[in-house]
């Protein structure tokens, strides 16, 4: 089973469905009343939220994490240190969304600006970077296949024809058959990137 052990999501506050840029009053309210919140504008111009993080209720996710969320007056939220199962990243992922979207609505309401908090929305959620992990079934001897993916490449180069490269994704291949995979945007991508590997790995393993 593919666990996403880290993402990066992004996403813009709207209102009227337009992104919306904080005042200077609404952002340093938020600072000032928000909970588990970080700002110092003279080393990082954005507010720092701690976000406890969605149990899944998946043994092989860990529960209780904490997400980073980073809030600029532009009104752009970027969010790190999301976990969830493959199958429920995207729920996952909307749910600490709407988490963030209520701390900045509490800490608005805090200061007193109700209006404002009432008219926040939240634009579309995008994923920009993946960083999950697979466990394979079997062992995996490193050494052959270090040099079936440099045969590999090497044979690609020197084919006069066209060649269909895929995704560019960084794998972690261990002895135990532990594989992280990187630099992806999607599940979508991920169970592409395994299946371009997959031919390879296997003629470099044993079974256990």
């Amino acid at each position: 089973m593919i666990c996403i052990r880290n993402s990066t999501v992004t996403f813009t506050f709207c209102q009227n469905n337009r992104p919306t840029a904080f005042s200077h009053t609404e952002f340093r309210a938020m600072a000032t009343h928000g909970i588990c919140t970080e700002y110092a504008p003279r080393r990082f111009p954005a507010i720092v939220l701690r976000i406890r993080g969605y149990n899944s209720g998946d043994d092989d996710v860990e529960p209780n994490g904490v997400a980073t969320a980073l809030l600029f007056r532009s009104g752009r939220v970027v969010m790190t240190g999301v976990r969830a199962p493959a199958c429920g990243l995207c729920s996952t992922v909307n749910v600490m969304a709407h988490r963030v979207r209520h701390r900045v609505r509490a800490a608005l309401r805090g200061a007193g600006l109700s209006a404002a908090a009432r008219a926040l929305r939240i634009g579309e959620v995008r994923v920009r970077n993946l960083v999950s992990s697979v466990r394979l079934p079997f062992r995996v001897h490193i050494e052959p296949l270090r040099c079936t993916l440099s045969m590999a490449l090497s044979e690609s180069q020197q084919q006069p024809q066209s060649v269909a490269r895929p995704i560019a994704v960084t794998f972690l291949l261990f002895v135990n058959g532990q594989l992280i995979v990187t630099g992806v945007r999607s599940v979508e991508h991920i169970d592409e990137a395994l299946q371009n590997i997959e031919t390879m790995v296997n003629r470099s393993t044993y079974r256990r």
